[in-house]
């Protein structure tokens, strides 16, 4: 038998509604008796229907030996928020539903035929949105949101306040929200890519001793879409941090410019310079192409700034390479 375990914190001990509401994961029960000797005390669900469990006035002990790896942090924020509770009830509650094939629901929000999954409340853990999901032939689309993102947006501090809002956003008739549309809203945008640039960049020099953030602000805005800006913004967080490239999937940016960074990056110590723009042209991605011949452009300015004329030469003959097969691809098509 499966159980959500969730922790109401209450302000007074008397009060009737608790401060919040904070989801300790879920746990497993195999044998009779299993809950009881973890403190809970049996209870009947308001339907009467299945059997739930609580421990009225808990200890943060057994806090602490109950909520699941996944689901710490967002309990610590609320125990070490500077908030006192004079009561804490642990509840633990079946789950109720069981499809054809003996899964258990996944804890979310369905949005139209959209279904926003939780499965942590770690801060970069994924909210996973995905197409027709309670559908038998339902298709795979989906894409990543960090729940910090969104915890953030709705300034909460638990998910069970994170998917009621959410509820109340978008459960309206008037207006069906598209899959696009949901990306739209909730992926990350340009801010985050500006935030994420300046503190990758923050305090590091170019070869002039200028801040190298200004190189990446301007290939950011001379892109003329929101995926160009966006790309030209983290074109070189790759190549100059430790980041890798699933942290940009983990940060809530969309497949599209996930691809173009990672085919923007030189390994500088596998492959020379003249291979690194080939395999762009190869790519055909139009998005890596654009930020390119954007980022090379600023490139040469710079090395007339700086007078570095073998950097000029160089980019000069790497932009001409793009600008050629860029020529030949808008021919072709």
């Amino acid at each position: 038998m499966k159980y959500d375990l969730f922790a109401d914190f209450f302000v007074k001990s008397g009060d009737v509604n608790p401060r919040y509401t904070c989801n300790l994961g879920e746990i497993h029960v195999i044998k009779d008796g299993e809950l009881e000797k973890m403190g809970f005390r049996r209870m009947l669900s308001d339907q009467g229907l299945f059997l739930d469990y609580s421990i009225e006035n808990a200890t943060l002990q057994q806090i602490e030996e109950i909520t699941n790896p996944a689901y710490v942090s967002e309990v610590m924020d609320i125990i070490y928020g500077g908030e006192d509770f004079e009561r804490i009830c642990i509840s633990a509650l079946e789950v109720e539903v069981i499809d054809d094939e003996g899964n258990y629901p996944p804890r979310g929000v369905l949005i139209g035929n959209v279904f926003a999954e939780f499965k942590s409340t770690e801060p970069l853990s994924e909210v996973n949105f995905l197409e027709d999901r309670f559908e038998k032939k339902r298709t795979h689309r989906y894409f990543n949101v960090p729940y910090k993102r969104i915890k953030d947006y709705y300034n909460a501090k638990t998910q069970s306040e994170v998917i009621q809002r959410m509820r109340e956003d978008f459960d309206s008739k008037d207006h069906e929200w598209s899959f696009e549309e949901l990306m739209d809203f909730f992926e990350s945008g340009i801010d985050d890519a500006v935030d994420l640039a300046c503190r990758s960049f923050f305090g590091m020099k170019d070869l002039d001793g200028n801040p190298a953030i200004l190189h990446a602000l301007a290939v950011g805005m001379a892109g003329k879409t929101k995926d160009e800006m966006i790309t030209g913004f983290l074109h070189d967080v790759l190549e100059d941090t430790d980041m890798d490239i699933y942290d940009f999937d983990k940060l809530g940016f969309n497949y599209k410019i996930v691809k173009a960074l990672e085919i923007l990056t030189h390994d500088k110590e596998h492959c020379s310079y003249e291979k690194y723009i080939d395999n762009i042209i190869r790519s055909k991605n139009e998005l890596a192409m654009t930020v390119k011949i954007n980022d090379l452009r600023h490139n040469l300015l710079r090395g007339a700034a700086g007078n570095h004329p073998e950097y000029q030469e160089k980019h000069m003959k790497a932009l001409e390479k793009l600008l050629a097969a860029e020529k030949k691809e808008v021919n072709h098509e």
